[in-house]
């Protein structure tokens, strides 16, 4: 098991130990890390202590920085920081393995620029006192964020580039990093069904046009577990989605619980 030790203040430590001996506590100081970002949190996203693997973020509204390090050698293997810019790092999913990566990129379209809003008065009496109540109207929410691509990496050895895909975002890993569960944005804020992509070639396995609600994998697994729901009929669905795309419908009530 591994943990971030101390929280928020520098430098970064991360503490790891057998499940088996937790007395042992082991403790990995990466002095320097992320010191050239402003953060506002640090996050210890996955551990592979067998594959000697963990990757962490740094972030300040959305991820400004992401390293993969190894515990044993103490060594930062890669490290890349993400400036403030429109098309920010919203999301980072290690898959079940600990070896595969995905870096979610996507754009915050500008919030309009806006005037104080009008104020609209009138004027009454409270305790025979004159009273001006004036209602002003909330200022328009920013718009939702619209996922333009998804890098993939390979952390086995020197961690490398193994793909992308783009106008998608990334829900989730096979369990053995061979799949990827990739969802379809509608261009209202949401999405409209997903896709389960082969990461060797970009090919759509399988793909339904019912939201995702849930999935799930097992270390070294190829299959997915995903949960889809219909909203027009108002049905879930839970379904095994095998490496070939071939799915099977579970035949059960109840939920996908992660």
């Amino acid at each position: 098991m591994c943990g971030l030790l101390d929280g928020y203040p520098q430098p970064i430590r991360v503490g790891s130990f057998d499940v088996g001996s937790p007395r042992n506590l082991h403790v990995t100081t990466f002095t320097g890390l992320f010191k050239s970002v402003h953060a506002s949190q640090y996050s210890l996203l996955s551990c592979n202590l067998a594959a000697d693997r963990a990757v962490l973020t740094a972030t300040y509204n959305s991820i400004v920085a992401l390293a993969v390090v190894s515990l044993a050698k103490q060594k930062v293997l890669f490290e890349q920081n993400y400036p403030d810019t429109p098309n920010v790092v919203t999301a980072a999913v290690v898959a079940p393995n600990g070896l595969n990566l995905a870096i979610q990129h996507a754009v915050q379209p500008v919030r309009p620029s806006q005037s104080p809003a009008p104020a609209t008065c009138h004027s009454t009496q409270r305790s025979g006192q004159p009273l001006k109540i004036c209602n002003v109207a909330p200022l328009a929410t920013a718009p939702p964020q619209v996922p333009t691509s998804v890098d993939l990496y390979s952390l086995i050895g020197t961690p490398r580039s193994i793909g992308r895909i783009d106008d998608r975002a990334v829900a989730g890993w096979s369990g053995d990093g061979s799949r990827l569960i990739a969802e379809t944005p509608n261009g209202r804020g949401s999405f409209s069904g997903f896709q389960v992509v082969r990461v060797s070639d970009g090919h759509v396995v399988w793909q339904t046009a019912e939201n995702l609600s849930g999935e799930t994998s097992a270390p070294g697994v190829t299959s997915v577990v995903v949960q889809t729901y219909d909203v027009l009929h108002k049905k879930t669905t839970i379904w095994i989605v095998d490496a070939l795309g071939r799915p099977k419908r579970l035949e059960m009530s109840g939920q996908l619980v992660l």
